[in-house]
């Protein structure tokens, strides 16, 4: 479930690399964006994640629903990055999803609900050094 928030509602905006070697990126090159471009050394690239993980041509026409269920088939590579990748893998991707679902199951432990006490129901973005709910977090726990 962690893995699914984090492709809507990135914590962390984008990153940013510097190319190190001329290198060819298979696409997004040529009119059609689906040519070879050539990336020079010196040229800064940048990761956008959430233009990236939420792009219509990825993710289907439905690319902004919450639909738990395209993870059942989809084998994302780099299309989804909210950790980065290969070498530059976040070395604590692993204790933060940990965490994340570790919360969580405490909280359904412990609590018989846990319900929105935001008026307005859709998420709002405030962006400041990460991405954040702009209304705070509004919620009540039951107890069990």
């Amino acid at each position: 479930m962690t893995q699914l928030g984090l492709r809507l509602i990135s914590p962390g905006g984008m990153t940013i690399r510097t190319c190190l070697e001329d290198c060819v990126f298979p696409c997004g090159g040529g009119i059609s964006e689906q040519e070879p471009i050539l990336v020079q050394k010196g040229t800064e690239v940048r990761i956008i994640f959430h233009a990236l993980h939420k792009d219509p041509d990825i993710w289907g026409e439905d690319a902004l629903e919450f639909r738990p269920e395209r993870w059942e088939t989809m084998r994302t590579t780099w299309e989804y990055v909210p950790f980065l990748g290969g070498g530059r893998t976040c070395p604590a991707q692993q204790m933060a999803l940990t965490d994340c679902s570790y919360i969580l199951v405490r909280f359904l432990q412990e609590f018989r609900e846990i319900e929105n006490r935001d008026e307005q129901v859709e998420f709002v973005e405030s962006i400041k050094l990460s991405l954040e709910s702009g209304n705070g977090v509004k919620v009540g726990f039951i107890n069990n």
